[in-house]
């Protein structure tokens, strides 16, 4: 998954534990120790964490952990609470059953350039095929590289010619950068108008639909693709098991 937060959390924690000890020392002048006294505590503090890394390492997992579990928490709230927005077609294409009839609905953000999108899109495409309850609303998320924007109007263009889901599904199929070239020859690949592509591409509205998908995404805390969102549960990243549980759960409700 594409994301930066969270990865950064590890360094906090160690920073903190290491800025913690140093900190230590200074409280310890400021209660009255003299600079002598100051230095041993402060020697005694290196000595100990040098002799117990186990110690620091468990105490830098544990405030990882913690802070994922914030993150996690937060996430989980804050979906729920604009859960009719993401469910929205806007920004993107709703596939399968619609809104009434839908058995589960699958919300997913993703970049053409996303290799772990890449890989969820085989299982994506085939729960599709296979189960016509399932409703799967996919929304641009570029964000990966400079090209990422322009395959995602491509995409969004496609519409026009209800073309979306199989143009998606070539775009994801691609390796490496999708060029202008490249994703006009995938166009005419799955039978779309190239030239009527082009200039339905140049639209202000697509522009302004991708800006939204991203305030929304940053609006909810969605930090990086593909974000799946099965009937409000989060799954951050591409989890094959997750994302088949939590499918198959709707079916028993």
């Amino acid at each position: 998954m594409r994301r930066a937060n969270w990865i950064a959390g590890g360094g906090v924690a160690l920073g903190a534990a290491i800025a913690g000890a140093a900190t230590f020392g200074a409280s310890a002048a400021d209660n009255g120790f003299n600079e002598a006294q100051r230095a041993e505590i402060e020697a005694l503090i290196g000595q100990y964490i040098e002799e117990n890394p186990d110690v620091v390492f468990s105490a830098v997992q544990a405030a990882v952990s913690k802070r994922q579990a914030a993150e996690e928490e937060r996430l989980k709230t804050s979906v729920v609470d604009n859960l009719s927005k993401l469910e929205s077609v806007e920004g993107g294409f709703a596939a399968g059953a619609s809104a009434e009839e839908a058995r589960v609905t699958v919300v997913e953000f993703f970049d053409y350039h996303c290799g772990y999108c890449k890989r969820a899109t085989g299982a994506v495409m085939a729960l599709l095929d296979k189960d016509p309850t399932v409703r799967v609303i996919f929304k641009e998320l570029p964000i990966v590289t400079e090209e990422s924007r322009e395959a995602a109007k491509a995409s969004l263009a496609a519409r026009e010619q209800n073309r979306y889901v199989e143009f998606h599904a070539a775009m994801m199929r691609a390796a490496g950068k999708l060029t202008p070239k490249r994703i006009d020859r995938i166009a005419e690949d799955v039978g779309l108008d190239v030239a009527a592509l082009r200039k339905e591409m140049k639209s202000p509205e697509l522009n302004a639909a991708l800006d939204r998908n991203s305030e929304l995404a940053t609006l909810v805390g969605i930090t990086g693709t593909p974000t799946f969102i099965v009937d409000g549960e989060v799954i951050p990243g591409w989890n094959e098991a997750k994302f088949n549980e939590l499918v198959g759960a709707g079916s028993d409700g």
